[in-house]
């Protein structure tokens, strides 16, 4: 993406009141026009400043929403209501009563209320842009969301148009101690580590797809994670793109940016365990799938009966 911007403050504020749609926004004029960060590639974004706590205690304000973690090649999300947060380790974290989501704000470098030109996509975003520059964690407003509290929002956190803090440099060690951390776990409880083709997880969802097995997914980085149970209710390719959903989640990926797909078995005092893990190139995801121990067994026969039809159709 192109981020080269219209800095000239006219040229800034002459588009954003002639931007046709976009000015007649309910939130317009909550934000100061010389604030605006416009894109060539036609998004508008200003700059959120302020305590990352604080920000997050609003959000539950905003109304239905649409969450997404994730990075370039995998993301998981689910449209409702943002959680009331509980708060540990001096503010530095905080998660949902029921566990499902957890922000981390030592990984959160910048936050961006974001919006796009295009007509169709009309409603904003805010954008958690993590230490590499890289978005990790979003919030997309739908057509249910309160917008004039999203404006009261962008009133208390709208910073002035820089990048605070300089551009730091771009590195993947979080993650790379990350998985090194996820690695150790592995070996420390004696579990066995298998390599699949990557190609098998979208078949395997295709396959759950209708079948009553609730997934129990997560979707973690260095500035949020979620763990969702849904059902697989549909499946739809869009270019590269392989997006699954039900039960108000969306699970959405790009095989192609997948380094590899791992299948780990866990031997507990009842069963076997198996577990699916995803890996992009970059280290920047960790998704992480399994099912209860009620549907194991189903789950194991889905997985074998899939990476047999793959390994064959690949030889």
């Amino acid at each position: 993406m192109n981020n080269e911007n219209y800095s000239s403050p006219d040229a800034r504020q002459g588009l954003w009141l002639g931007a046709g749609e976009l000015a007649r926004d309910p939130f317009k004029h909550s934000i100061r026009p010389d604030n605006l960060r416009i894109d060539r590639d036609g998004r508008v974004r200003v700059l959120l400043v302020g305590d990352a706590a604080a920000l997050a205690r609003e959000l539950p304000t905003l109304g239905p929403v649409l969450t997404l973690t994730g990075s370039h090649h995998v993301a998981l999300g689910r449209y409702g209501s943002s959680p009331a947060l509980l708060f540990c380790y001096s503010g530095l974290h905080a998660r949902d009563e029921a566990r499902e989501l957890t922000l981390d704000f030592t990984g959160w470098d910048r936050v961006w209320a974001a919006k796009e030109f295009s007509p169709e996509r009309t409603l904003p975003s805010l954008e958690i842009i993590n230490q590499a520059g890289q978005i990790s964690h979003k919030l997309c407003l739908t057509e249910q969301s309160d917008l004039a509290a999203f404006g009261r929002l962008l009133q208390r956190f709208q910073g002035e148009n820089q990048e605070q803090g300089g551009q730091r440099e771009k590195s993947d060690s979080p993650w790379v101690s990350l998985l090194d951390h996820r690695v150790q776990i592995l070996a420390d409880n004696d579990c066995l580590v298998q390599r699949l083709l990557v190609p098998v997880l979208p078949v395997i969802l295709q396959d759950l797809v209708g079948r009553d097995i609730p997934l129990c997914t997560t979707l973690r980085n260095t500035a949020a994670m979620q763990s969702l149970r849904w059902r697989p209710t549909a499946l739809a390719r869009s270019a590269d793109w392989i997006r699954a959903t039900g039960d108000d989640v969306v699970l959405q990926l790009d095989p192609a940016g997948l380094d590899a797909l791992w299948l780990v078995r866990a031997q507990s005092d009842a069963a076997e365990q198996w577990a699916l893990e995803a890996v992009s190139y970059h280290h920047h995801t960790l998704l992480h799938i399994s099912v209860e121990p009620a549907h194991e067994a189903l789950w194991k026969q889905i997985i074998q009966r899939n990476c047999d039809f793959l390994s064959n159709a690949f030889e």
